[in-house]
């Protein structure tokens, strides 16, 4: 039979082990309570998901062109009562492209007579862009009278009224020549003005002989403006003469006049010279021998 000793020592000895390692378990398990409760064990957050790549894909998304557009003013123009035989000032009509693409012009012209227009549109108007048409009134009557402008579709109302010009009768007084040995010639220049408002169309003037128109310098002469005609005299005998100077317009009216007058006279004695009557149509031209209405 088999005998065992057992030491109360060693007995002893295995029971403080125990409980120090029970002790040990016990500060583990607390210690690992408290970092718990600490968090320090706590799962960390997922990362951030990774930002998503950026695609540029190239597209065309500049703006539609706005249309073409026609604005045309104004729509009407009215002259001022214009006298016969003139020529208003020019009145203009703008015609504007409000679009952004070409504006393509196809007509400007005039419906009517009696006016007239000139233009600086070309066959295309770019947008934004504006061109003009100047609109002129030339009546050659008295009366009333209208017109149309057309730029393409659009239509430009034209107005105006003619009105005969004031009588116009300029005395030019007296030119006196004063004594002129016979056969020799004395020239005088007649200033004409025109003191009406409208313009004068200076056709010609006349003297009778031995009084001759040299020289017109007078075609359309302006308000206020003047010209000079030159007139000769060139005595044929001895005697005193007179005439009167007419200026004429180009309806053969007469718009100016003066009195002419001078002598002529021989050399104490000398021999009365034959003056050749031919010799004084040559000292005047053709285009001056206008004779004046009846």
């Amino acid at each position: 039979m088999r005998t065992i000793t057992i030491r109360l020592a060693d007995y002893v000895d295995d029971d403080r082990r125990r409980r120090r390692r029970r002790a040990t378990l016990v500060a583990v398990a607390a210690a690992a309570v408290a970092l718990l409760a600490a968090g320090a064990f706590r799962t960390p957050p997922p990362p951030p998901p990774a930002p998503a790549p950026i695609v540029i894909v190239k597209t065309d998304t500049a703006a539609p062109l706005k249309p073409a557009r026609a604005v045309v003013t104004p729509d009407a123009v009215t002259f001022k009562p214009q006298s016969i035989g003139g020529s208003s000032a020019a009145q203009f009509v703008t015609l504007r492209n409000d679009g952004e693409e070409p504006l393509p012009i196809r007509n400007v012209s005039l419906d009517g007579s009696r006016f007239q227009i000139i233009s600086s549109c070309s066959d295309v108007l770019a947008g934004g862009a504006s061109c003009t048409v100047a609109v002129l009134f030339a009546p050659p009557k008295p009366g009333q009278y209208r017109a149309k402008l057309l730029i393409d579709a659009t239509v430009v109302l034209l107005s105006g009224d003619a009105v005969a010009p004031p009588v116009v009768d300029v005395d030019l007084g007296v030119i006196d020549f004063g004594r002129q040995m016979i056969g020799t010639k004395n020239a005088r220049n007649v200033r004409f003005t025109n003191n009406s408002p409208a313009p004068i169309a200076v056709s010609g003037a006349t003297a009778p002989p031995p009084f001759i128109v040299a020289q017109n310098g007078c075609a359309t002469v302006a308000p206020g403006a003047g010209c000079d005609i030159l007139v000769v005299f060139v005595p044929a005998s001895q005697q005193a003469y007179d005439g009167e100077l007419l200026v004429l317009d180009d309806q053969k009216n007469r718009v100016a006049h003066g009195k002419l007058t001078g002598g002529g006279y021989f050399r104490d004695g000398g021999v009365i010279p034959q003056i050749d009557p031919r010799r004084l149509r040559q000292l005047a031209p053709p285009t001056t021998t206008t004779r004046p209405p009846r």
